[in-house]
């Protein structure tokens, strides 16, 4: 996450949270201290492992012990398929919390507000003209410059945009080529011979 970053070279980041992060799971409450979460029955669900997916993001896996949950009313309804109830975790969940707190903060409601007025219709006009609702190309590296692309055509269009109405023509009158002395020789030297 790009909030890590530019917290470990002293910035404040004001990148919103989008997408399907929740900083809560109903009925499960985190213990920070144990690095574990507490589900309703209040049995224990520790950290385990670190897992990633195919984009290569890593997540944390949390899960209970096969006897709580064997022996757990709850069971049908928290976790049918299973044997255990398994939960996922961003690994850069503490960054998402600390980002969204920023965001729902006071200066963070204002810092939306500046953001959304300059910078959120470019991303709307690259998603419609430009036909980016979908990138056609493989790997990061083409995704990459594909953006790339985009964005260099998006800001031609608004520099042409900005261009003053009435733009300032000079002419110069550039001195009269010597065409005596360039014309005159050739022109005796082709017809003196005849």
């Amino acid at each position: 996450m790009h909030d890590a970053l530019l917290e470990a070279r002293g910035i404040t980041p004001w990148i919103p949270v989008f997408g399907q992060y929740k900083p809560e799971i109903e009925g499960f409450t985190y213990e920070q201290a144990t690095n574990c979460f507490t589900c309703p029955a209040g049995k224990l669900l520790p950290f385990k492992r670190f897992d990633s997916d195919p984009d290569g993001r890593l997540s944390k896996r949390y899960s209970a012990s096969c006897s709580d949950c064997r022996r757990c009313p709850r069971k049908p309804t928290c976790a049918p398929k299973s044997t255990k109830r398994k939960l996922t975790r961003t690994a850069d969940d503490a960054h998402y919390r600390r980002a969204l707190a920023r965001q729902q903060s006071r200066p963070g409601r204002r810092m939306r507000r500046l953001r959304q007025r300059p910078v959120e219709p470019v991303f709307g006009s690259l998603r419609q003209p430009y036909g980016l609702r979908r990138v056609n190309t493989r790997g990061r590296s083409s995704a990459h410059k594909t953006m790339l692309l985009t964005a260099i055509a998006c800001n031609l269009k608004k520099l042409l945009k900005h261009q003053p109405k009435k733009t300032l023509r000079l002419a110069i009158a550039l001195p009269a080529p010597p065409l005596k002395e360039l014309f005159l020789p050739c022109w005796r030297t082709h017809y003196s011979r005849s």
